[in-house]
């Protein structure tokens, strides 16, 4: 045995949407509004505000294994992963008494995880010829693990859904 190495990683990372705010939020303009009176100052709201929005957070925990042998002709690596995200960022539709046609929320988690293995092997090694080989596997499964649905709502809940099937659903 050459090498035998064991590696762990946790991190925590956090987005948020810039075009977002808890605040109402208008940027001033040009426009005319009456006629006759071009180029009044007025303000454009951007997005309903939403006090309640948090950060969108993912944690993410890595675990693998590094072995060589024989003077490095046969190596392994394998990895998992896991990661979870939280306040997921989207947007809920709103009454239109409220002047907007949406709110964005955090409105979902999802969680991510998988393995992955490569296997690299040194077969041939001359002056003038090598031949090494690689094969690599990957699993990756993916889940909405909870997200905001109105009970009147005409589409499903995802809760439950693999990602890859929540994607194609969405596409159609």
């Amino acid at each position: 045995m050459d090498n035998l190495a064991l590696r762990l990683s946790y991190g925590l990372q956090g987005n948020i949407d810039k075009n977002t705010s808890p605040y109402l939020v208008g940027s001033y303009g040009n426009q005319t509004i009456l006629p006759n009176n071009p180029n009044e100052t007025s303000i454009s709201i951007g997005s309903a505000p939403n006090d309640k929005l948090r950060w969108e957070k993912t944690a993410s925990y890595n675990i693998g294994i590094d072995f060589s042998a024989l003077k490095s002709a046969i190596n392994l690596s394998v990895d998992y992963y896991y990661r979870k995200g939280t306040d997921l960022i989207g947007y809920k539709n709103l009454p239109l008494e409220n002047g907007f046609l949406t709110q964005t929320i955090n409105w979902a988690s999802l969680e991510n995880k998988g393995l992955e293995i490569n296997l690299q092997t040194r077969n041939i090694t001359t002056k003038n010829f090598s031949w090494y080989t690689t094969f690599n596997f990957a699993y990756n499964n993916n889940k909405v693990l909870k997200d905001y649905v109105k009970k009147t709502a005409r589409h499903p809940v995802w809760k439950g859904i693999l990602l890859e099937l929540f994607l194609q659903l969405r596409a159609k």
